[in-house]
């Protein structure tokens, strides 16, 4: 969660102040892009660089696509058979896919949320509910 705030604060803060986007006003623009901006954006690239590679491939190879998407199903179907009947040696190997996974979705959860602005970030979504400790 402290990393979907993050993020939805500094999209926010780019919302309130467009004026820290010009480098008559902002010295540092290229280090606010680089360190704040891309962040977020880095899934997204990489999505489109995704889909760039794939469309390249099917332009020169239908089959390999399929084969691709067969093997990418394959190894989902795996994952999720492991996550769901792990052994105990495998849980800290799964967490780190957890992680990663995380990694990757809550720039896009932040993304979403600018988009609609939906700057309460600090409530739980509809639907989820967080225990507090101690209750």
């Amino acid at each position: 969660m402290r990393r979907l705030r993050t993020m939805t604060g500094m999209l926010q803060f780019v919302r309130s102040s467009p004026e820290v986007l010009r480098p008559s006003r902002n010295p540092m623009l290229l280090d606010f892009i680089l360190h704040k901006l891309m962040r977020p954006a880095t899934p997204l690239l990489l999505m489109l660089a995704g889909a760039c590679y794939v469309s390249a491939l099917w332009s020169w190879r239908p089959l390999a696509v399929a084969k691709l998407a067969v093997v990418v199903a394959a190894l989902a179907i795996v994952v999720t058979g492991l996550a769901l009947v792990a052994p105990r040696w495998m849980a800290p190997r799964l967490a780190a896919l957890g992680f990663a996974g995380r990694l990757i979705f809550m720039p896009l959860r932040a993304i979403s949320r600018a988009l609609r602005a939906d700057w309460d970030v600090w409530m739980p979504a509809k639907g989820m509910t967080t225990k507090l400790p101690g209750t």
